[in-house]
C-alpha cells in the first residue's frame, strides 16, 4: 500500500545518517533529520537491551545497586552509553528498515500492532514489559498514557492477550467518544508526517486505504464505512482538511462516534478478574476524567519566559552550537514535558549529545533555570 513512502523513507534516513559509512552511533542517529519516532525506538530499544545486559551482570552482585545515588549515577553512565552504542553498518541498514515497517504499522494500526509486538508467542505478560514496549512507540501518547496510568494505579502484575485487547480498546473508545470529527482527524496526523516526512508539505493528500486500516483498527466502521464511499467514487488520497471536514460531516449527521463492540475477545476472559487486571467502564471514565484534570493543573511557565535574552545568546553559543533551531527545538521539547525527572534526563543527553561541560556556567545556569520552571515556588 505504502511501498514508495516506505522506500522513500528509507533512503532519506539512509542518505541522513549513515550513507556510505561502515558504522554509525546512535548520538549521531538522534542529532540526525529523520522522523522522530524512528529515533524514539531505536533509543529506547537500545535503552532496553542495556537494561537488560546490566541486570543479567550484577544478579548475583553483593553490591547495594538500588542505592539512589548509584541510580543516580547509573542513570548517567547509562545515557552516555546508549548514546555512544555503535551500529555496524549490515546491523543499521536492518534495524533502519525494520523500524520503518514497524513504525507504519503502529501509525496505521496501533491496538493491532502493540498487541502483536508485545504477545509475540505468549499469552500473559508482565506490566513492567508492557511498560517497557510502550516507550518504544513515539506516537498517540494519549493511548499510551491512559494505559500506563490505569495499570499503575490498578496495581496489575500480569495482562493476558485478551485482557490487553479489551483495555487499549477501552482506552481509544473512552477517548474517541470526546471527540468532534475534526479532533478525530487529526489523531491521524502523524501518519500524515510520517508518510509525507521530508517533502514539502506534511499534509499532502495520502491514501485512503491506509486511513480506513487506521479506523477498522479501533473498530469505528462509521468511518470507514463512510471512507470507503470515498473509494467508489474514484477519490483515493484525501488531505488531512478534507477529512475533517467529512468526519466532523458525517458526526453533524450521525451522532458521536462510536468503536463498535470486540468480536473475538472470549466473554468469560472480559470478565475475568476484573478488579485486578482491567479497568470497568466506569472506573476507565474517572481514570481518564482524572487524567485530564490532572493536566489542565499541571501547568508551568513556558521556559521561554524564564530565560533573558543575554542568556538565550549564551545558551544557544555553548550549549547549541550556535544552532538556535536546536534551542527553539529543546525549548519546546521541555515545555511538553510534565516533570522535573523527565526534562533532567533530555537535558543530559543534549549536554552529551553537544559535547557541553557539565559544569560550565551556561550548562549550570541552563539546568537551574529549567529546574524552577518545574519548581516554581522554591526559593531561588
Amino acid at each position: 500500500m505504502f511501498e514508495k513512502e516506505i522506500d522513500r523513507l528509507y533512503s532519506l534516513i539512509i542518505d541522513r545518517t549513515i550513507g556510505k559509512a561502515e558504522k554509525i552511533s546512535v548520538k549521531e542517529v538522534l542529532a540526525a533529520e529523520i522522523p522522530k519516532p524512528i529515533q524514539i525506538l531505536i533509543r529506547v530499544d537500545i535503552e532496553n537491551k542495556l537494561e537488560e545486559e546490566i541486570k543479567t551482570k550484577f544478579i548475583n552482585s553483593r553490591f547495594n545497586f538500588s542505592h539512589p545515588e548509584v541510580i543516580s549515577l547509573q542513570n548517567q553512565i547509562n545515557s552516555i552509553l546508549v548514546l555512544n552504542y555503535i551500529f555496524i553498518r549490515d546491523e543499521y541498514l536492518e534495524t533502519i528498515q525494520d523500524s520503518i515497517h514497524l513504525i507504519f504499522n503502529y501509525l496505521i494500526r496501533p491496538q493491532w500492532t502493540l498487541i502483536n509486538y508485545i504477545y509475540d508467542n505468549t499469552n500473559q505478560v508482565s506490566s513492567e514489559q508492557i511498560m517497557k514496549i510502550l516507550r518504544m512507540f513515539g506516537a498517540y501518547d494519549y493511548l499510551k498514557t491512559l494505559l500506563s496510568k490505569i495499570i499503575k494505579e490498578k496495581n496489575i502484575k500480569y495482562l493476558t492477550n485478551d485482557e490487553f485487547k479489551s483495555l487499549i480498546w477501552k482506552c481509544d473508545r473512552e477517548y474517541i467518544r470526546r471527540k468532534d470529527g475534526y479532533q478525530i482527524a487529526n489523531l491521524t496526523s502523524a501518519i500524515y508526517e510520517y508518510i509525507n516526512y521530508g517533502t514539502r508539505n506534511i499534509n499532502a493528500p495520502i491514501n485512503i486505504k491506509g486511513l480506513i486500516k487506521f479506523f477498522e483498527d479501533k473498530n469505528l466502521l462509521s468511518i470507514s464505512n463512510r471512507l470507503n464511499i470515498e473509494l467508489k467514487r474514484d477519490v483515493n488520497e484525501i488531505s488531512l482538511d478534507d477529512l475533517g471536514i467529512i468526519l466532523e460531516d458525517l458526526r453533524q449527521n450521525s451522532g458521536a462516534f462510536e468503536a463498535e463492540p470486540l468480536q473475538n475477545v472470549e466473554s468469560k476472559n472480559l470478565k475475568s478478574d476484573i478488579q485486578k487486571t482491567q479497568a470497568s467502564e466506569d472506573e476507565l471514565k474517572i481514570s481518564i476524567a482524572i487524567e485530564q484534570n490532572d493536566a489542565d493543573k499541571t501547568t508551568f511557565e513556558p521556559l521561554e519566559n524564564l530565560i533573558s535574552d543575554e542568556d538565550k545568546k549564551r545558551f544557544i553559543k555553548k550549549i547549541f552550537k550556535k544552532n538556535e533551531k536546536d534551542y527553539q527545538d529543546a525549548i519546546d521539547e521541555i515545555n511538553k514535558m510534565k516533570t522535573w525527572k523527565e526534562a533532567s534526563k533530555y537535558i543530559d543527553e543534549i549536554y552529551i549529545l553537544n559535547d557541553v561541560d557539565l559544569y560550565s556556567p551556561e550548562a549550570i545556569k541552563f539546568t537551574d533555570i529549567t529546574y524552577r520552571r518545574f519548581y516554581p515556588n522554591l526559593e531561588k
